[in-house]
């Protein structure tokens, strides 16, 4: 049926919105203008298909005219490069003189549609796909709200319950319109094939309100209702069959998880423990139908994008191994929309950003989304396959703490390893239970959710995630070949295991006297340090420590990386573009090592130069950070904004303290600071020395700091390029690919014993 399993969609909602505003997005979000081009990105994507909305509004008159001018535009644009396009009919909208609540919709539907069919149908050497109405839930369930639609589409001045019925009323009429419409189609064009796209949700009950999980999970049904009513499980009076549906289409986001009454999402960054995960809503559908399945939209915002695609696509791969027939992915949109209701402000949505700033509305590549979207590409569809080794993390950092170490390595070692990262555990009051999210094509995480009081550590939950895991590996068929660990607590979790390779890195604050530590250091197969400081620690053993230090992606931080008309950037220049100059950044974990006292010194000495920090904030109190005027404390920013915000510092800095706090640690944002082509300076830590001559300043005290900053600002181009050029080939050595690589060949070395 579908040409391929890659898809992409252009958002095409054509309805009145609530202001009685005609919408037409295929031409406010630049498509209609840009078919050539948009089409063209999207077949070099590898996108073997499109979603586009011919939109009924947009085609026919209240007198009943049909013009599919536009749509055989786009039906010839995307065959001139090999794309199939999946077609919507009716995308929200209906013409003049038509109501949602007024029957006379049908005849007219199935009218528009015999003629689609005539037209369209026609012009594709392969069977054409068509969604005769997008989402009959969504748009019956917004025309029995006030707000939502224009009149004569509302439902106003009505209670709960006459509200509820006006919107199965609707949902009935159209998938009456539909069934009339699909056989108007078959009649003229008998190749026509159906997908038929709804949202995919899951309704839970508010935490201090479990006597409503009951109706929550009545509420969570009448998702089916429209398919129920197409295949004719309820209300065969309109004359559903089994054969109306060829492919379900399946439309997921982050936002389709609630709590009922509240409306309160289940909120997908936090990882709320009552989601479902997708591959057992794509199970449910497929059980209850027994129908192909196509996920037909899906998407995030922002700097979210690329991660929602990990793990939306781990979510599929993962129905797709327990036999679920998901026949095709389609990420929508492609490109950034509009609000329907507040134009001016864009979603930050889709694989290429659109600067609705200019008239021409250009496209810039959303890389990390794109960049992501390749890797699934080798993997999906799934396909049963030797599986790479397996290491298991178990970490002494969380997951979710972006840019730390033992994160960037494995990420980099899930490209030779399958990597499986036991994250902290959650608190939770129901059983005991691992979530799992995948972070790529061979990168897992693991969540336990455990009582409360078994959290806070491995150790303490430490007997329930050893069985967790075990069953969870075991359900999967996998067993650790090797296990990474930087927490000692953990050991004991690591050794039920049994892996034939156990790698154990200190973290940089490992107690010597600590009981675990002593017995991992015995324990270890190979022993890892990243710098000096971690050295000495496994030095009370005797045994031969493995130098891997910390590296960078250059890729990810390369000066120029960020295009002046990309999200990141943009979002960086809102954040602090109206920021005075200079500006002298750092990024990393805002904690104790920091000097504040040696920050404020700074800034209250150099009051015309503006100071960016940004970080999560751990082990200190947010009310002990220095609040000066020319002090910004950020906060976490995600890891793809993090080489925008760089690429507009002029200058960036390490304000570590100096002595035990710090002695034998490498900072890793040096490197990151290097790759976006800054200078820095920093106080005294004697392994940055080497990097001297690649444009890192180091200081002693602070009025050295400050003269090493002002050097740093005032020096001449040729000499700051010549710098650059020295740190380029220090860090070519230095990439975290490399890093990865030496620690798969030490665990292959030992698992091959």
């Amino acid at each position: 049926m579908l040409a391929g399993f890659w898809s992409g969609g252009f958002e095409g909602a054509d309805h009145v919105n609530r202001a009685g505003v005609p919408l037409d997005m295929v031409r406010a979000s630049g498509h209609l203008d840009q078919l050539e081009d948009d089409h063209a990105r999207a077949a070099g994507a590898g996108f073997s298909s499109v979603r586009e909305s011919i939109g009924w509004r947009l085609s026919e008159d209240a007198h009943g005219v049909i013009d599919l001018d536009r749509a055989q535009r786009v039906a010839q644009s995307a065959g001139r490069h090999g794309l199939q396009v999946v077609w919507t009919l009716m995308h929200y909208g209906v013409p003049d003189g038509l109501s949602l609540h007024d029957d006379t919709l049908i005849e007219r539907f199935a009218r528009f549609a015999h003629q689609v069919a005539r037209v369209v149908g026609t012009l594709s050497e392969r069977a054409p796909v068509f969604n005769p109405i997008n989402e009959i839930s969504f748009l019956a369930w917004a025309a029995s709200q006030p707000h939502l639609l224009h009149p004569p589409h509302n439902t106003v001045d009505a209670d709960a319950g006459t509200m509820r019925n006006r919107g199965y009323d609707v949902k009935c009429r159209l998938v009456r319109a539909a069934l009339l419409a699909m056989r108007a189609m078959k009649e003229v064009e008998p190749r026509c094939l159906f997908m038929h796209a709804e949202p995919l949700v899951h309704v839970v009950a508010p935490r201090q309100q479990p006597e409503l999980e009951e109706l929550a999970q009545t509420v969570c049904g009448w998702q089916w209702q429209a398919w129920d009513l197409l295949v004719g499980k309820e209300r065969p009076d309109l004359g559903g069959h089994a054969d109306s549906i060829d492919v379900m289409g399946l439309n997921h986001y982050h936002n389709s998880q609630w709590e009922l009454e509240t409306g309160q999402l289940l909120d997908w960054h936090a990882r709320d423990p009552r989601r479902q995960r997708l591959c057992d809503l794509l199970q449910s559908a497929w059980n209850r139908y027994g129908k192909p399945l196509m996920l037909a939209e899906t998407s995030h915002v922002g700097g979210g994008r690329a991660r929602w695609l990990h793990d939306m696509a781990g979510e599929v791969a993962e129905a797709q191994r327990r036999s679920v027939p998901v026949e095709g992915l389609c990420l929508y949109p492609l490109t950034d929309r509009p609000d329907w209701n507040e134009p001016e402000r864009w979603h930050r949505s889709g694989l290429w950003h659109v600067t609705h700033t200019e008239p021409s509305l250009p496209r810039t590549p959303e890389t990390h989304c794109l960049t992501a979207l390749k890797k699934w590409q080798q993997y999906l569809p799934y396909r049963p396959a030797d599986e790479h080794p397996l290491v298991l993390v178990l970490c002494h950092r969380p997951w979710g703490v972006a840019g730390h170490r033992t994160r960037h390595l494995m990420e980099h070692v899930s490209h030779q390893w399958r990597v499986v990262w036991l994250d902290e555990p959650l608190p939770w009051n129901g059983a005991a239970h691992l979530a799992t999210h995948s972070c790529g094509p061979a990168l897992e995480l693991l969540t336990p959710h455990l009582e409360r009081n078994m959290c806070g550590t491995y150790a303490r939950g430490g007997h329930e995630m050893t069985a967790l895991v075990l069953d969870h590996l075991c359900a999967a068929g996998l067993k650790p070949h090797a296990v990474w660990l930087t927490e000692p607590s953990s050991l004991p979790l690591a050794l039920a295991m049994k892996p034939a390779c156990l790698v154990y890195e200190p973290s940089t604050n490992a107690d010597a006297h600590d009981h675990w530590h002593a017995q991992a250091l015995e324990a270890a197969d190979v022993l890892v340090a990243a710098d000096e400081e971690g050295a000495r620690a496994c030095k009370a053993v005797g045994s031969t420590v493995h130098r891997i230090g910390s590296g960078v992606n250059l890729g990810h931080f390369r000066e120029g990386a960020c295009h002046p008309r990309s999200w990141a950037f943009m979002e960086a220049c809102a954040l602090q573009g109206k920021l005075p100059r200079p500006l002298i950044g750092f990024a990393g974990t805002i904690d104790g090592r920091l000097d504040l006292a040696l920050i404020i010194l700074v800034a209250q000495a150099r009051p015309g130069w503006h100071f960016m920090m940004v970080g999560p904030v751990l082990q200190l109190d947010l009310a002990d950070l220095p609040r000066l005027a020319n002090i910004t404390w950020l906060g976490e920013q995600p890891p793809e904004l993090l080489p925008a915000l760089m690429s507009q510092w002029n200058l960036a800095w390490v304000p570590w303290r100096t002595g035990l706090a710090t002695a034998g640690s490498f900072p890793d944002q040096v490197l990151e600071f290097l790759a976006s082509g800054l200078a820095v300076v920093s106080q005294w830590i004697d392994e940055l020395v080497p990097l001297a001559p690649a444009g890192v300043r180091l200081a002693r005290n602070p009025t050295m700091l400050l003269q090493c900053c002002e050097l740093a600002l005032a020096q001449s181009e040729v000499h700051r390029s010549a710098e650059q050029r020295l740190a380029q080939q220090f860090l070519r050595a230095r990439s975290w690919e490399a890093c990865a690589k030496r620690a798969t060949a030490l665990m292959q070395a030992h698992t091959d014993r």
